[in-house]
């Protein structure tokens, strides 16, 4: 296996890899990054508890190797020295960088469209040079090869992918780390929809057994909160039977009705990690031991589950726990299925509760992932990578699922499926399907498939793990202009195959079967590595907002959310981001606009953000143009007194606690114009912490104010799991007695972005740049703006937002018109990313 390596600048390349007289020596090894780290020590009071990381940054540094330098005289190797020289010199950093691109292995020559396996990692040198060899001084050397030729050059301080627009995604699609130890995500679920009949199933309620019940009081549970065996939310439950009987039910009452089909499932662990059998647990339904299947999931963690016909009779469903066996639980679901889906409970994207959170059942909307196929996807040639690990067996379909589909109505228009009736896989173009032309495909849960899937004049063919299964020397030229559907059908926008999708990769050009064998053995080994249960191959990032439009409104409650999130991010490092926002879809900014982008990181195991948790809404009075429904309205006085008029939200997930909260608010008066002062705080168990006073400068015309912020750093002593924090703002005082009328109040927990649309600009110190934009959508990248139109300038201040890999990206848009702010507002919002890596 060889490997690539080149130097570019522009279209300009200057291979190193042994074509051009120009071959890396063995001392070449990708750096990695190099970072200042800040720590504080805090006072003489901390004599032991060590220094705290207070800020990371990212610096550039040098980086060397050798080149050896091939030629047939001395002539030609002291030009090919003083070419490489002059190529390391020439880079501009802003305009036209040369950068270095390094591939450790040849399979192919060309790089995704889509994706970023196979793709060229590339570090941008800021300034190089290069410089004759060590043993120049020996004749023969310098006129045949010159080796160790030496290289330097400062580098910035990441090695980038390349650039991916993000997809768009809706309903329960998901990044998959159950079971990780690492906690990144294996790769994208995107799931059918469901019903869970479990009304608490992670235990997630305020006493965590709420709705369950054991048979017997010789089986004990116990509540769990230690992360090796907690899989979802804050609690598992330890069931421990300390009966001789074998076998005691752990369950919720349920009702399955009769002659319905129901798929049960749970996840456990025993406390020694080995492996969950018949011997320990099973489902217990409908007052008999069921027969499962245990499909380990990593981490210890197995998956039981069973189908059954429900009787109509309300009596415990759940668990069974075999005498003297000890086991933990977590993430039970009941549904009316004959096979089980990705577990749905009603904090989860695309989810929702039927009632009280973590009391009432859950249902979950269709999964839906969109990729845009305009430049990613070649109609002439091509060839599509697909990884996928399957849920559950071959055997439990019993009807077409879909791996990809293209968005059209025509169902028979480029297409990969599992055909249930002839159990095989089928590959379709727009007029001729392909499948194996003897036997048939099978597959069993925990599986790890690499699909291949080219096309060209020469015809279609799949490839199977590597191997051709099926080929046809036709091809009609598909309609690939539409979006790319994954995991889902391009009809009724169900059929989901469920289970993981490792990668999904697109290629300009027919791979060759030897060129598919090769890459075969490299995703394979990478899939099935790490712990064995799955590995992402590739991030498929996309952006999930509840309608899968990518747009946003301008208020979160029943019928409007303000908020979304970037999942499948690639990469190790926080990625380079690319924001587009349309503000006022159709409109745009005009003169007076004010935009605040706001983004919140949180690990990839707490998959979900309860977004009540950080919004107050208030509706005593009615009127439809508000949030909710309705507003509320106090008295604010001149002078503060004891009783401030206040709003505070009650988060109940306090391991968002760290960083900076922004607090705003919609408000109005009556009709008059008053200066109200407003204080921003954030309640904790010992006592409050106050930002800075902010004034206001209220109108009879509803705004959201920015309220000001509060920075919260978080105490080591202190287990903030436990704690419930109050973010808030006081009105301490106005200009003039008034009535303050109050709809609603939105904390972001994280970095915030304002982008203000202006016709004339005026110098600010701490506004991160300025440059002309457009008046239809403004584009983000750094600290650069970019734009079609000279009629507005967008002013920014506040953070640089890049989305991270492995984490949640949650962001909300806060739309305040020149006019107002109106709820119905709408903001659309695509994200870009270049993948970085801490190491080349």
């Amino acid at each position: 296996m060889g490997y690539l390596a080149w130097l570019e600048k522009g279209q300009s390349k200057l291979r190193l890899d042994g074509s051009e007289g120009y071959r890396l020596a063995l001392d070449f090894a990708p750096p990695s990054t190099s970072e200042d780290v800040l720590t504080a020590g805090g006072s003489m009071l901390n004599r032991r508890g060590g220094a705290r990381l207070v800020d990371v940054k990212a610096v550039n540094q040098n980086f060397g190797f050798g080149v050896h330098v091939e030629g047939s005289s001395s002539a030609e190797i002291q030009e090919r020295v003083d070419t490489l020289d002059a190529f390391l010199r020439s880079g501009d950093t802003l305009r036209e960088p040369v950068k270095l691109a390094y591939r450790p292995d040849d399979n192919f020559a060309q790089e995704p469209l889509f994706g970023q396996l196979g793709a060229t990692r590339r570090l941008t040198i800021v300034r190089g040079a290069a410089a004759m060899s060590p043993v120049y001084g020996i004749r023969t050397m310098r006129a045949n090869r010159l080796p160790n030729c030496r290289v330097g050059m400062e580098i910035l301080p990441f090695a980038e992918g390349i650039y991916q627009q993000s997809g768009w995604a809706q309903g329960g699609v998901l990044e998959d780390w159950i079971g990780t130890v690492d906690q990144r995500s294996r790769g994208t679920m995107i799931p059918e929809a469901t019903t869970n009949l479990y009304t608490n199933p992670i235990y997630g309620n305020a006493t965590y057994d709420t709705n369950w019940s054991q048979s017997s009081a010789s089986l004990l549970d116990e509540q769990n909160n230690l992360g090796d065996y907690l899989l979802f939310g804050k609690n598992s439950v330890k069931l421990i039977n300390t009966d001789t009987v074998n076998g005691h039910s752990w369950g919720e009452t349920l009702t399955p009705a009769a002659a319905t089909t129901y798929a049960c499932s749970y996840y456990a662990k025993r406390p020694d990690g080995g492996a969950v059998t018949a011997t320990e647990t099973n489902v217990w339904a409908i007052a008999a031991n069921q027969t499962c299947t245990y499909t380990a999931v990593g981490n210890g963690w197995y998956r039981v589950w069973c189908t059954f016909t429900g009787d109509g009779v309300a009596r415990i469903t759940g668990v069974r726990v075999k005498a003297g066996q000890t086991i933990y639980v977590d993430g039970f679901q009941l549904e009316a299925k004959g096979y089980i889906t990705s577990l749905a409970y009603g904090d989860l994207p695309g989810c929702a509760w039927s009632g009280t959170a973590h009391a009432s059942t859950t249902t979950r909307g269709a999964g839906i992932l969109r990729l845009p196929s305009a430049g990613k996807v070649s109609i002439g040639q091509g060839t599509l990578r697909v990884v996928w690990k399957a849920a559950r067996a071959s055997t439990t379909y019993s009807d077409v699922r879909y791996l990809f589909a293209v968005q059209t109505s025509l169902l028979v228009n480029f297409t990969a499926y599992w055909d249930n009736t002839t159990t095989k896989w089928v590959f379709s173009d727009s007029a001729t399907s392909i499948s194996r032309s003897s036997g048939t495909d099978s597959f069993s849960a925990g599986d790890v498939i690499v699909f291949h899937f080219v096309w060209s004049s020469a015809g279609i063919t799949m490839y199977v793990n590597g191997s051709e299964l099926a080929t046809s020397a036709t091809y009609t030229l598909a309609n690939i202009t539409a979006d790319i559907l994954v995991g889902v059908d391009n009809a009724t926008y169900s059929a989901q195959i469920g289970g993981t999708f490792l990668d999904f990769s697109s290629f300009g050009g027919a791979l060759t079967a030897t060129q598919i064998a090769n890459d075969y053995v490299n995703v394979y080994a990478k899939a099935t590595g790490g712990d064995g249960y799955g590995m992402r191959v590739s991030g498929i990032p996309y952006v999930w907002v509840k309608d899968g439009d990518a747009v946003v409104d301008n208020c979160d409650d029943s019928t409007y959310d303000n908020w979304g999130y970037v999942g499948g991010v690639p990469g190790t490092a926080p990625a380079k981001t690319r924001w587009t926002l349309t503000p006022n879809v159709g409109t745009g900014m005009v003169n007076g606009d004010v935009v605040w982008l706001g983004l919140h990181k949180d690990r990839l195991t707490i998959p979900t953000i309860n977004s009540g948790d950080y919004y107050h809404d208030r509706n005593t009075n009615v009127d439809a143009s508000s949030s909710g429904g309705g507003y509320d309205s106090l008295a604010v006085p001149v002078v503060a007194g004891t009783n401030y008029p206040y709003f505070q939200v009650t988060a109940a997930r306090p391991w968002y606690l760290n960083g900076t909260f922004h607090v705003f608010a919609r408000l109005k008066l009556a009709s008059s114009t008053s200066t109200i002062t407003a204080t921003p705080y954030v309640g904790l168990r010992n006592g409050f912490v106050e930002g800075d006073d902010i004034l206001l400068a209220l109108t009879a015309t509803w705004k959201a104010h920015y309220c000001g912020k509060v920075d919260i750093e978080q105490p080591n002593y202190l287990d903030w799991d436990d704690t419930v924090i109050k973010p808030g703002v006081v009105f301490p005082g106005s200009s003039a007695s008034v009535t303050l009328y109050y709809d609603f109040m939105q904390v972001i927990n994280g970095e915030l972005l304002r982008i203000s649309a202006l016709t004339t600009r005026a110098p600010h110190d701490n506004q991160l740049t300025y440059v002309y934009a457009a008046t239809t959508s403004v584009v983000i990248e750094d600290e650069q703006v970019y734009g079609d139109s000279v009629d507005v300038i967008p002013e920014l201040r506040g953070d640089i937002l890049e989305v991270m890999p492995d984490a949640n990206n949650f962001f909300y848009v806060i739309n305040n018109l020149a006019s107002g702010h109106a709820i119905a507002t709408t903001t659309k919002v695509e994200v870009g990313v270049t993948p970085r890596w801490y190491i080349g």
